[in-house]
């Protein structure tokens, strides 16, 4: 007889497999199967107990001024750590899920394409999508990645269409502005981090210096990651994979409502309570 555990497995596959648009809501326990700490345990270093600073210090755009370098170091630990680290096979079976559910039923994946399509222009017409979002900008695959990671993993196995990362990521960048006071905005465009850039740090203070790369290349001013930080104000929200996400998510939604017969599953995977705004997106 099958153990609960075993009973919770099987119904999810079952669900899984009869799924026509899965959704795969994922959190920093997805990434903690690559051996990256989940967002508890990235701050438990004894340099930083020493000086008496936490996670939440250290995410905050406020440090930048306090400490510069500290910030940076912080930072830079982290993309050179995202950068090192090979991501774990279960990337691969959600691409092999997502190109079972694409090859699924008697349709053609054309067919399948074509009546996305159809549905995204009738709601374009009905002015029920965000503005400025073409058909070529949405994916019309049936499989799309909501996640509050900022290590950029999956950009290396999914096309940028299918992912909406909705804090931001460590390989893109934008201007500080002035975080004390908020007396000048940010510059608006945003920069990607040099492929082959590494954070020049000292391991021992977990500390570095601001390099070329991570100076805003328009004003000249301090940069930071395009990341969702504790106490932000001058964040610039990346609309674009949202209003990619809102547009493909109204698309699937109108298609289900035509054919009841469709299943939509959300997968969630790794996703704590630390950030509830989160986990209550992906659950609504």
């Amino acid at each position: 007889m099958e153990s609960s555990p075993e009973k919770l497995w099987r119904v999810a596959a079952e669900k899984l497999d009869a799924a026509d648009f899965l959704i795969v809501a994922t959190g920093a326990g997805f990434s903690a199967d690559s051996s990256l700490p989940v967002y508890a345990d990235i701050a438990k270093v004894d340099v930083y107990d020493k000086m008496g600073v936490e996670y939440q210090d250290l995410c905050d755009p406020y440090m930048l001024e306090q400490d510069e370098e500290l910030f940076y170091g912080f930072w830079g630990s982290c993309t050179n750590s995202y950068r090192d680290t090979k991501h774990h096979q279960g990337y691969q079976i959600l691409r092999k899920w997502r190109d079972a559910i694409r090859s699924k039923g008697g349709s053609s994946l054309d067919e399948k394409r074509r009546s996305f399509r159809a549905a995204f222009d009738r709601l374009r017409r009905c002015a029920a999508l965000p503005i400025n979002v073409s058909v070529e900008s949405v994916t019309n695959d049936p499989f799309f990645i909501y996640t509050s990671n900022v290590d950029a993993h999956f950009h290396r196995d999914f096309d940028n269409k299918e992912i909406y990362e909705l804090h931001g990521s460590v390989e893109t960048w934008q201007c500080a502005g002035d975080v004390e006071t908020g007396a000048r905005e940010p510059c608006e465009k945003l920069w990607k981090l040099p492929a082959d850039y590494r954070f020049d740090l000292d391991v021992a203070a977990m500390r570095a210096p601001g390099g070329a790369p991570t100076a805003c290349p328009y004003c000249g001013g301090k940069g930071r990651p395009n990341v969702l930080m504790f106490h932000d104000r001058q964040w610039i929200a990346n609309t674009v994979e949202e209003n990619g996400y809102v547009a493909w998510e109204s698309v699937m939604e109108q298609m289900l409502q035509d054919d009841p017969t469709l299943n939509l599953v959300v997968l969630e995977i790794g996703c704590g309570l630390r950030v509830g705004a989160f986990l209550s997106s992906a659950r609504q």
